[in-house]
Parts: C-alpha cells; structure tokens; sequence
C-alpha cells in the first residue's frame, strides 16, 4: 500500500478497508447530561472573522454553521479571550467574553450550532503573556489571582451564552500553559518549581469554575500532552497533569500536543503542533492514548487526521474517545456527513499546507488553499 497520507494512499485504504468500518464513529458519547452524536469533533481553530471589538460576525457565524450542517457532532468554538485588560488581547480579530454584554451575541452563534444538530463547547483563553512578552516568573501572585478570576467569570457566561461546556485552551504557548511548562516556567515561589506548583493556578481555576457553575456543567481542559521540545514536558508530565486534572472535577482531557514557541517560529515544536505532510497521519495519538490509560476519563485526539478509516481504527482501539479535525474540516465541511453515507471518494483531503494556519498567524481571514483555488 501507499503511504496513507497521501491523496493515493487515501483512496487506496478506502478501497482496501471498506465502508463497513465506519461504525463507531457515529455512535453517540455522553459527557455528564450532554449527549453528543458522534465522535468528530470540530477542533477549537483561530479565524481571525471576529470584528475588532470581538464579536462574533455573520461570516463567523456562516463558517460554524457549514461545520455543523456538516454532520460533526461537537463543535468547539474557537478560543476567546476572557481577560478585559487591554495590553492581554494577543489577536485582533479574536471572541471576546470578559464582560456580560459578550453573552448576547456568542449565544447567537450557539444557537446557529444548535439548530444544525450539533452540541457545542467554547474555548477560553487567556493570551497575556503571548501579547506582552511576559513570562510566568514575571506574574505576580495577584495577577494570577485576577487571571484565575477572569477564567472562573469566562465560565459562567459560557454556560448563559448556551453553550454546552467549556474548553480551558492551557496548550501550547498560552499564559496557564506557561505555568504548566517545565520549560516555561521557572518560578521558585509556590507556582513554580514542582509540577504541583506549576499546576496550582490550573487547579485553582477548575476548583472555582465548579464551585460558581456547579457538578452538571462539563469542563474540558486541553493541554499539551507532550511538548516536543528540550526540556519541556514530556507525556510522563501530561499523564501527570491529566490525572491531577482530572481528581479535580475535569471531565474530558482535550489531548494537543507542542505549539512552543520559546525555539522560534519554525521550531519542531511549533511544526508539530500542526503537523505538515513530512509527518504520518495520526503521528500524536500515542500521546492521548497514553493519557487516556492513566487519567480514566475521556479524552479527544487531534492532529493530522484526515481519514475514516483512521477515526474509526482510532477509536475501535479505544485510543481515544472522540476525534477532533480542524484543518480536514476547513477543506470539506462536509466530511463526517460523506463519510457516514459512504461517499468516502467524494472527501476533499486536507494537504496539509498549513495555508490555512499562516494566515491565522498574520492575523488574516483564514481560508483553506483548496478552496481558495476553486474561487
């Protein structure tokens, strides 16, 4: 057989491993009182279609609505911002959800999702140290306070927004990432020096985020499950954290991996965290898998993963629990749908170009090449 990451590769295990196979995939997942109806996730994936003031357009909310008219099941929002300082907003054209009078309008969009047939979940994200340069040994000790509180509020006008859970975005080179990095943080005080310390102000932000929206809300944390990068941490570190994640009322581990950034823009690190086609598909569901075993609670797979047949095996091996597609599903929305009526010739697969995430970095409308091209 070809290598399955390439466009011949993928017809060939179409033809080879059937449609049959696809079974798994569209059974549902409960998640404390959310049912979801499959197991494809849409990714949390930067837009850059958010007006200046951080809400939500109708080309955003249009983009959200192909997905879920799509036939994913679970659609995670992008991440958005919850920190009202104004030096701490890393992206121009990112959500917003510091204050109340966001509600309205990303419940709009909640709604649009809802009516599709999907559930979904809206990332949170703090970006103050990306913005300013900062470091956590930077932070002080009320500054980590005040961004504790940020996330706790971000929370509870998530659930008044409609959505059906929170996605904490404490993966690669963000501010609670930091402190959880062995590579980023090198703090002596009590946020610092152990891996407990280094995970006290992620704690701290689930304990009182299940205190203000009580047991029934889900609350997913996405994490970098290994860092990929020298002296960082490794999967041993995000079985740790995952676990220590989980004792504390976490109720699904959204597994990413690297994304650091402290090498460079072109570092592996980075590349990793959007792997290109120099990488086999499915090259970091190990990792999920890994976390998956030690945590015992669900956990969502991501990256380079752009065929049927490779969700199904995914899952069937009980790898993880549902699968995310960011960049697959900007290609073709339409992908769980065609999948799950056997139209598997009809998907258009992802190359990978990683287009798509350059423009997100230079703060420019996101398009996929493919489609680009067909204009």
């Amino acid at each position: 057989m070809k290598d399955s990451w390439t466009d011949e590769g993928f017809r060939d295990t179409v033809r080879e491993k059937g449609r049959e196979m696809v079974t798994k995939t569209f059974t549902p997942l409960f998640l404390k009182n959310l049912q979801l109806p499959n197991r494809i996730v849409f990714a949390p994936f930067e837009t850059n279609y958010a007006t200046e003031e951080g809400v939500p357009t109708q080309k955003q909310i249009d983009h959200y609505a192909r997905i879920a008219d799509g036939g994913a099941g679970f659609i995670i929002v992008e991440a958005t911002n919850i920190n009202p300082e104004p030096r701490s907003k890393a992206t121009p054209f990112g959500l917003c959800l510091y204050e109340d009078r966001f509600i309205a309008p990303l419940s709009k969009l909640a709604e649009k999702i809802h009516s599709l047939g999907a559930k979904a979940a809206l990332q949170i994200v703090d970006k103050t140290f990306k913005a300013t340069q900062k470091k956590p040994a930077d932070a002080t000790v009320d500054e980590i306070g005040r961004i504790v509180e940020y996330f706790v509020e971000g929370t509870a006008r998530a659930r008044s927004a409609g959505f059906d859970a929170v996605d904490y975005h404490w993966a690669h080179s963000y501010t609670v990432a930091d402190f959880l990095s062995k590579r980023g943080n090198n703090r002596r005080d009590e946020y610092g020096r152990t891996l407990e310390g280094r995970m006290r102000m992620a704690v701290a932000i689930l304990k009182r985020a299940r205190e203000k929206v009580g047991k029934d809300f889900p609350l997913i944390c996405r994490i970098s499950g290994d860092e990929f990068i020298l002296g960082g941490n490794t999967t041993l570190h995000g079985i740790a954290i995952s676990q220590k994640f989980a004792q504390e009322g976490a109720d699904m581990i959204d597994v990413s991996t690297a994304g650091r950034i402290d090498d460079g823009p072109d570092s592996y690190s980075r590349e990793r965290g959007s792997p290109t086609l120099d990488f086999p598909d499915g090259c970091n569901v190990h990792v999920a898998e890994a976390i998956r075993k030690a945590a015992k609670i669900p956990v969502i797979t991501v990256g380079k993963i752009r065929t049927p047949t490779l969700i199904e095996e995914i899952l069937q091996e009980e790898k993880a629990d549902l699968v995310a597609l960011g960049r697959p599903l900007f290609a073709d929305p339409l992908f769980p749908r065609k999948a799950q009526e056997g139209r598997w010739e009809e998907i258009i697969s992802c190359q990978c170009c990683n287009t798509c995430h350059r423009l997100y970095l230079s703060d420019k409308p996101v398009e996929c090449a493919l489609r680009m091209k067909k204009k």
